[in-house]
């Protein structure tokens, strides 16, 4: 799990969209 949260908040500063970046992260751990 904490690879997976790693390589989504990885992509999420890649993705420059720090807002975009926690919402997806959120839903993600919801999912998880």
């Amino acid at each position: 799990m904490s690879s997976t949260l790693s390589t989504v908040v990885i992509t999420g500063l890649k993705a420059r969209r720090g807002v975009t970046g926690l919402v997806i992260a959120a839903r993600y751990s919801t999912a998880l």
